[in-house]
């Protein structure tokens, strides 16, 4: 939860978001992964579910990725892709 977002949180940590937008409010969205290549760094995003049928409409979401600060040393760029499952 973010409350828990505090000092002592963020001396160690970072907090990535990523923005979504749907087609549908149905959709649900979350992160697979977050990986690092050389000095770049990307959200792997993913749909969740798959409904029958969805609501016409639009939504959109905000992906939140902790990361440890040791782990993203010298990166330069970050990127957040939405995948095909």
């Amino acid at each position: 939860m973010t409350r828990e977002y505090d000092d002592s949180f963020f001396a160690e940590h970072t907090v990535l978001l990523a923005y979504v937008t749907a087609g549908s409010g149905s959709f649900r969205y979350g992160i697979r992964d977050v990986f690092r290549d050389d000095a770049a760094l990307c959200l792997n995003v993913v749909q969740t579910n798959h409904p029958e049928a969805g609501t016409d409409d639009m939504a959109g979401w905000f992906m939140i990725a902790e990361v440890l600060d040791s782990d993203i040393a010298n990166i330069t760029e970050f990127d957040a892709i939405l995948a095909e499952d």
